[in-house]
């Protein structure tokens, strides 16, 4: 009887007395709505902002259409897969968890986005005499971890001024998407420390954030003439040559990367950016081999294949893509991309492209590779 309920739109407005320690939603995201998947992603990435503690919610799964003829026929109810929506949660906090064990037919999965109970008693640890001036680091660093950057500036705040500190404090604010705000910080870290491995970085992607990417490769240039072994700074240059179709100013820099897998990566994409591209598949095809839970080098050795014409090719890399993330849209789109354009020439012209994508049934992806079959022969 003491109790108030309102009924509200969470993607529009706030409940009374947000946040909550705990948000719970029992049957709520599985009604199909247009473009379910987005509207549920939106609505946890909703409710976890409102929760500080804890958010829970449970769904139909997918695995149950295969157990139920009802479950197969219901076109009113929206089956999610399980993994695939676990997997989206990870990367809104690390803390989660995922239990099927108490009704066939569901699941549900658990986010935790506050400090754990060793982060407290960590910090509590640190503030006994006598005084670490270490410790304003130390926990910021574990509170971004955790991708808790509200916490970490909260720890920073009265903290003596360093370029750890400094940088510290920048990259919070970019773990909180406020690029324009982490910019002074950034700058003073770099000042206060010009031969540092990771403001030069941070500062960089600030800049690229708002745009200003000819600014973040200043940054970068000037870090490397100081320290030619900061390899985080020599990466993020490489990438924006990448992205900005500068090749053959990215392959000498890409030479100098020590680690081999990032070395012949990039040297790959900027070898095939100034022509060389069977040199350049080459060495992405080597570190494919070697790396049999890349995701990122398949899809670019796909994207390759795919300029060059070989659609087969191209969806088998594509495919071997997903089936290590599933939920990788880039690559579910250039699927669809490559289907629509040889759509209807099943039995012609898109046998080998229809082949290549039959051979990626049985690996978790039975329902893309059918709905993709279907669609390339249907005229």
């Amino acid at each position: 009887p003491g109790e108030q309920f309102e009924v509200v739109d969470l993607l529009k407005a706030d409940p009374p007395g947000a946040p909550f320690d705990y948000v719970l939603a029992s049957g709520a995201l599985s009604v199909r709505l247009p473009d379910h998947e987005t509207f549920v992603r939106r609505m946890i990435e909703r409710m976890l902002r409102l929760s500080t503690r804890g958010l829970a919610f449970n769904m139909q799964s997918a695995r149950a259409r295969t157990r139920t003829v009802l479950a197969q026929l219901d076109t009113d109810i929206y089956y999610a897969d399980p993994l695939e929506l676990y997997a989206y949660c990870r990367t809104l906090t690390p803390r989660t968890i995922l239990r099927e064990d108490f009704v066939t037919t569901d699941f549900a999965i658990f986010l935790f986005p506050g400090p754990t109970t060793a982060h407290r008693g960590y910090d509590s640890y640190l503030c006994m005499p006598p005084e670490r001036e270490d410790r304003p680091v130390g926990m910021a660093y574990l509170y971004l971890e955790q991708q808790l950057p509200e916490h970490a500036l909260a720890v920073l705040e009265k903290a003596r001024e360093t370029a750890e500190v400094a940088n510290y404090r920048g990259l919070s604010l970019l773990y909180l998407g406020q690029a324009a705000r982490a910019i002074e910080p950034l700058r003073r870290a770099v000042e206060l420390d010009p031969r540092g491995l990771n403001a030069p970085v941070n500062l960089g992607v600030a800049l690229t954030m708002l745009g200003r990417r000819d600014e973040a490769q200043r940054v970068w240039e000037d870090a490397l003439l100081l320290r030619p072994d900061n390899e985080a700074v020599r990466v993020k240059l490489v990438h924006s040559l990448l992205e900005e179709d500068r090749a053959a100013q990215a392959e000498p820099l890409a030479r100098g990367i020590k680690e081999p897998n990032l070395r012949d990566n990039l040297l790959g994409l900027a070898l095939a950016g100034i022509g060389r591209r069977e040199e350049g598949q080459e060495l992405l095809e080597a570190v494919a081999a070697r790396n049999p839970s890349m995701t990122k080098v398949r899809f670019e050795l796909a994207q390759l294949l795919e300029e060059a014409g070989d659609e087969a090719a191209a969806a088998t890399r594509y495919l071997e893509a997903l089936a290590i993330l599933p939920e990788h849209q880039e690559a579910r789109k250039a699927l669809r991309r490559l289907v629509l354009r040889r759509r209807g020439q099943g039995a012609g012209p898109a046998s080998g492209l229809r082949a290549a994508i039959a051979q990626g049934a049985g690996r978790g992806l039975d329902e893309l590779v059918g709905g993709l079959l279907k669609e390339l022969d249907r005229g």
